[in-house]
């Protein structure tokens, strides 16, 4: 899922309520941060590599079970 795709869904869920003009940003930071300190967990980065950063909108987001 892109970062986009999981707010809507947080939002439809009622999961988050967000009071700021960018919870895509917020949203992406928030899963960044938790990757990082969480890097075993259950949630991985898929994007496209490019020569030094992931390829621009090509960033997904997966659930491992």
């Amino acid at each position: 899922m892109t970062t986009r795709e999981v707010v809507e869904k947080a939002i439809e869920r009622g999961l988050i309520a967000p009071r700021g003009k960018t919870p895509e940003a917020s949203m992406s930071a928030a899963l960044y941060v938790h990757l990082k300190e969480h890097p075993d967990g259950r949630i991985q980065r898929e994007f496209a590599p490019g020569p030094k950063r992931a390829v621009r909108s090509s960033v997904r987001w997966a659930y491992r079970r």
